[in-house]
């Protein structure tokens, strides 16, 4: 048997030393699960090595899975180099994956080592996600309900958006200053949490505006921070609903870890309510941890969308998918600019 390499340093998480490090280890914390569901449940490695390769669609098909599910499974798998992504979008098990995950890998079989964590919450929960497609409860809660549901509780929705208020106040300048050759005087900040993000935004341009339109559980909270913060002159926050009409008025609607929340038809539904209320010129933004053009990565990417699957009908959308939805509905000139913790502001121009 070859000499094992790797230790403690390679194991498990990756070593912390900058707050994008913070960040990407809670957004992965359910990759473990999902792996653990696919390996016990599934034996996904081993029907792969047999069969040589699949898609997903075959993936969902044969084992009567959501493919949206399977999108974000495979992905992730890829990502993490236990699948290699062929160019016509099919995978087959890499080397360490034969070698390690399947049936007939002799004394290198680690499979019955994921059997430890098969009755966890996240990997049973997982199970049922990559059936079902239905979200589960939010934070694995013991008889809790989904995201969505929850939200509509002042208390629930109180603790969520401070989460979101952490994590904003320290993606939102560098969100700002990706921004910086755009054009904008006053912005709609579509569920905008507790406005981080519409306060980068003026401060770093001068004259400029924002409103954050949010869920009415959520307006007090965000009403008192963005005050706090010394912005309640140029940021006003207002309880409404991004899936009516939006209001006119406004050259940027900016999307920040929203769209990851949906389905494409949703997302086409926000698209297209952006670009009705609009004017020309007007600039659609969508910040958010995108997955890479060709669904490789990046592996941070791929463990968070692990749990937007896990709690909503969403995941983490790479560019080309939301190109195609924003062109759809009208919107040119879309481009992708890097800000920081694996975050991209892609940004879509109504013509």
């Amino acid at each position: 048997m070859p000499a094992a390499r790797g230790g403690p340093d390679t194991v498990g998480a990756v070593r912390i030393e900058m707050p994008s490090d913070i960040v990407a280890t809670v957004d992965g914390m359910y990759a473990s699960d999902l792996l653990a569901a696919v390996v016990t449940e599934f034996d996904l490695f081993t029907w792969l090595e047999g069969r040589g390769r699949a898609d997903t669609e075959e993936i969902a098909g044969h084992f009567e899975l959501d493919e949206r599910a399977v999108d974000v499974t495979v992905t992730y798998l890829v990502a993490a180099g236990l699948l290699h992504r062929l160019a016509d979008q099919s995978v087959e098990p890499t080397k360490i994956a034969r070698s390690h995950l399947v049936a007939d890998a002799g004394p290198d079989d680690l499979r019955l080592y994921f059997g430890m964590a098969r009755e966890r919450p996240g990997c049973l929960e997982l199970v049922d996600v990559l059936r079902t497609g239905d979200p589960a409860p939010f934070g694995s809660a013991r008889r809790g309900q989904q995201w969505l549901t929850r939200m509509a509780s002042t208390p629930f929705a109180n603790q969520f958006s401070a989460g979101m208020d952490a994590r904003g106040r320290f993606l939102a300048p560098y969100a700002a200053e990706a921004l910086a050759g755009v054009d904008y005087r006053r912005v709609l900040d579509v569920g905008g949490s507790t406005g981080a993000y519409s306060c980068a935004l003026v401060d770093a341009r001068a004259g400029s505006t924002a409103t954050v339109l949010e869920l009415p559980t959520v307006v007090d909270l965000s009403r008192t921070l963005v005050h706090e913060r010394g912005f309640g002159d140029r940021v006003e926050v207002v309880a409404g609903d991004m899936f009516e009409p939006l209001p006119t008025g406004y050259d940027l609607h900016f999307y920040s870890h929203v769209l990851h929340d949906w389905d494409a038809a949703s997302i086409h539904r926000l698209a297209a309510n952006s670009y009705a209320a609009l004017p020309a010129g007007g600039w659609l933004v969508d910040h958010d941890v995108h997955i890479n053009d060709d669904k490789t990565g990046p592996l941070a990417a791929a463990a968070f969308s692990i749990w937007m699957m896990h709690v909503t009908r969403g995941k983490c959308w790479s560019r080309p998918e939301l190109a195609r939805i924003f062109g759809a509905v009208g919107f040119t000139d879309i481009t992708d600019h890097p800000t920081t913790a694996g975050c991209t502001a892609i940004v879509a121009r109504k013509p």
